[in-house]
C-alpha cells in the first residue's frame, strides 16, 4: 500500500499574508516542481484576462485577489502567471466524479481524483476578512470542498465537458462560496451569478440541514 502524506496549514491575518504564506512553504518544492511542469501545457490550452478575472474577484471575493498578489511575493512568480495558473479563471480540468451523502448534520465526500492530482494539503484558515474555513488545498487557493464557521460545506461533482465557456473552474468556485456564504440558499445566488467554465453539480450543506445539489451549467 503507497503511503499517502498530508501537510496541515493553519494561518490567520490578511488574504495577502495568507497568500505569501503559501507561497513561501512551496517555493522550491515538489509541488511548485509539479506546477511549472504543468504550466508548459497550460500557456497552450488557454488564456486568462486578467482584467476580467480582477472584475469576477471583486464582485464574489475580493479578498482572494489580495491573496493571489501574496503568492505572488511568496512564490516568486509574476502576478499574470499567477492569475493564469492559480486564480482559477479559464483554466482546464481533469475528469473527475465524487459521491457525497448530506444526512442528519454529517457531510461526507468520497473522492475519484487519481491520486496524482492531490496536493496534499489541509488548510485551516481564518482571514482578517471573510469567513474562517478547513478543506483540501487543490490549484493553491482553490478548495477540493470545505467547510466555513457558519457551518457552510460545499462539494463538487463532475457532470460533462459537452460545453466549455468562458469562467472559473469549480475549486475557485468553491472558495467564492466558503469566503462569503453562511447558509445554502446563498451558496446557490453565488452560483447562478458566477460565470463557470466547466459542468459541474455542487452539493450545498448548511448548519440549518438544508441541502441541495445545484447544476453549475453555464
Amino acid at each position: 500500500m503507497k503511503e499517502i502524506k498530508v501537510e496541515i496549514i493553519q494561518g490567520r491575518g490578511s488574504y495577502y499574508n495568507l497568500g505569501m504564506l503559501q507561497g513561501l512553504l512551496h517555493k522550491g518544492t515538489k509541488l511548485e516542481e509539479n506546477h511549472l511542469k504543468r504550466r508548459k501545457r497550460s500557456i497552450r490550452s488557454y488564456e486568462a484576462n486578467q482584467r476580467q478575472a480582477k472584475t469576477y474577484y471583486d464582485l464574489f471575493a475580493p479578498g482572494l485577489w489580495s491573496e493571489l498578489e501574496g503568492l505572488s511575493e511568496g512564490l516568486e512568480w509574476s502576478l499574470e502567471d499567477i492569475v493564469h495558473e492559480y486564480s482559477g479563471y479559464q483554466q482546464n480540468w481533469d475528469k473527475t466524479g465524487c459521491s457525497a451523502l448530506m444526512q442528519n448534520g454529517v457531510y461526507v465526500r468520497n473522492y475519484d481524483y487519481h491520486p496524482k492530482t492531490y496536493e496534499g494539503r489541509f488548510l485551516l484558515f481564518q482571514p482578517d476578512q471573510g469567513f474562517a474555513s478547513v478543506g483540501f488545498g487543490t490549484r493553491m487557493i482553490g478548495r477540493m470542498d470545505g467547510m466555513n464557521e457558519k457551518g457552510l460545506v460545499v462539494g463538487y461533482h463532475f457532470v460533462n465537458r459537452r460545453r466549455q465557456t468562458g469562467g472559473f473552474i469549480c475549486c475557485t468556485l468553491a472558495r467564492f462560496i466558503l469566503e462569503s456564504c453562511e447558509t445554502t440558499e446563498e451558496a446557490i445566488a453565488v452560483l447562478e451569478r458566477a460565470p463557470h467554465r466547466h459542468a459541474f453539480n455542487y452539493s450545498l450543506y448548511d448548519r440549518s440541514g438544508n441541502a441541495a445539489v445545484v447544476g453549475g451549467i453555464r
